[in-house]
């Protein structure tokens, strides 16, 4: 029976079967980002190295995590942009966690004076300006 097709379409076993492998190797090169996501992805599940609503950096960008899936993770960053980056990405790359043991973090900011401005007073106006910032909220994690 199946001799009698591939006489129809004019087609040996010889090409048939480098046809096939061919095809089969590219499904295979092709299907191995996907497996290697899924399988990235189900290490996080299980790991819980990155969770829901954690703020992390990845290559130099600080994002938090909006949904954490099968296959890829979604981040907001903080224009309010979202990115779905492979959860490969999230095992192979370097990746600060900033709120992976506690939701309190602290950030360094650089202020620059003039060399001639008297430093008292300016930590005065610094201490004053921080009196007058409302306590940030915590980060509520979703469950």
């Amino acid at each position: 029976m199946l001799g009698v097709v591939f006489n129809s379409f004019h087609i040996t076993l010889t090409q048939f079967s480098v046809v096939s492998g061919a095809l089969a190797v590219g499904i295979g090169f092709g299907s191995r980002n996907l497996i290697s996501n899924f399988i990235s992805g189900i290490i996080l599940l299980i790991e819980r190295s990155v969770n829901q609503g954690d703020v992390i950096e990845i290559d130099g960008r600080q994002v938090t995590v909006e949904r954490l899936g099968p296959r890829s993770t979604v981040v907001r960053t903080l224009d309010n942009t979202h990115m779905i980056v492979p959860n490969s990405r999230l095992l192979e790359r370097p990746v600060v966690n900033w709120t992976l043991s506690d939701d309190v973090v602290r950030k360094h900011i650089r202020v620059g004076v003039a060399y001639d401005s008297r430093s008292r007073k300016v930590a005065e106006l610094l201490q004053g300006i921080l009196a007058g910032v409302e306590p940030c909220k915590k980060i509520q994690r979703r469950s």
